[in-house]
């Protein structure tokens, strides 16, 4: 995936998305999540209406960069700590 965006806000109180990338032509839009270890891998709680304000967010931010892409997919990134300097990544893919 080619990053297009980290942390892009949308105007207003509409929401952010943690990544905004493009792969295989396809507009990826990320919740990105981080965690500790004794909460869960982070990805697991998104909520419909949460993938629906990031599908709104999609939008909102092609508009912003006057472009369009016809596939749009919601993905979720979990990162928990597991303790000093470790890490795990979780990434779900088409979460919504």
């Amino acid at each position: 995936m080619k990053v297009l965006d980290r942390r892009w806000q949308a105007p207003g109180d509409q929401g952010e998305a943690g990544i905004i990338g493009l792969h295989r032509g396809m507009l990826i839009v990320c919740e990105v999540r981080i965690v500790t270890a004794a909460s869960g891998d982070g990805i697991t709680r998104m909520s419909t209406a949460k993938i629906r304000r990031l599908r709104r967010i999609a939008v909102v931010w092609m508009d912003a960069h006057g472009t369009r892409y016809d596939r749009v997919r919601v993905d979720a990134i979990g990162i928990v700590r597991e303790g000093p300097g470790g890490y795990t990544i979780t990434h779900a893919v088409e979460v919504g």
